[in-house]
């Protein structure tokens, strides 16, 4: 694409992805990069993020259970919980900036924390729920904070927008939207098989935390084909 020669084109990726999941906070960093890469390498294509909800296991209790634990019940033994971390831990180390997995603290239902993403978007924006949920991944993933405590959702929040009412929010589930339903809504709509799973202008799709140049050839394929499609 040569800057200069086409018309602005603004595309909207949605992030379908749950925020316990180690391979989706890959998958950000590097969809992040891709983007910013892009946006550099042609100023007149912007994008804008969108995190929406996905739950890996819905049955995880509110107050949350031991995070090695539970991987170990889905892995099958603990020396594949080791195997697992050091795999991860290398992964992370050769971003940048790095991301210094830890797999230490407790794995809780994701429910409210998709909740509080949803009121950072309706209140704030894509932009900020953007930056919500690198403080929410840091606190998670590398500072072992519990997803399933309510003053970590606040306080991460609390690092990039005003969240006055939100506790009350979060406490007052009558309040909040189906999550279970527009989770199931989105799986089925784009054929999910797993996450991250990224919706480029709601018809091009990337699954899966796919390496950088990866995500910037696919970015520029879908900025490409919908600049086609404008010149019909």
């Amino acid at each position: 694409l040569a800057s200069g020669s086409m018309a602005p084109v603004h595309l909207v990726i949605d992030v379908i992805s749950d925020t316990i999941c180690p391979w989706c906070y890959l998958g950000k960093r590097r969809m992040e990069a891709a983007v910013k890469a892009v946006e550099a390498q042609v100023p007149e294509v912007t994008f804008e993020l969108r995190w929406r909800p996905y739950f890996l296991n819905r049955r995880l209790p509110a107050g949350g259970i031991d995070k090695r634990e539970s991987y170990r019940k889905k892995l099958g033994s603990v020396e594949a919980v080791q195997r697992m971390e050091v795999g991860m831990k290398a992964l992370g180390e050769a971003e940048s900036p790095p991301i210094h997995f830890s797999f230490d603290g407790l794995i809780a239902n994701t429910e409210n924390s998709h909740r509080m993403l949803e009121w950072v978007l309706d209140r704030h924006g894509a932009s900020v729920q953007q930056q919500v949920v690198e403080a929410l991944s840091r606190r998670y993933f590398t500072e072992a904070q519990n997803l399933g405590d309510l003053t970590v959702l606040v306080d991460a929040a609390a690092e990039c927008c005003d969240t006055g009412g939100l506790l009350e929010f979060l406490q007052d589930g009558l309040r909040c939207r189906n999550l279970a339903e527009v989770s199931m809504q989105l799986v089925e709509q784009n054929t999910v098989m797993g996450v991250p799973h990224f919706v480029i202008g709601g018809k091009y799709h990337v699954p899966g935390a796919q390496d950088f140049d990866v995500c910037v050839r696919l970015l520029l394929r879908a900025v490409e084909r919908e600049q086609a499609q404008a010149k019909l």
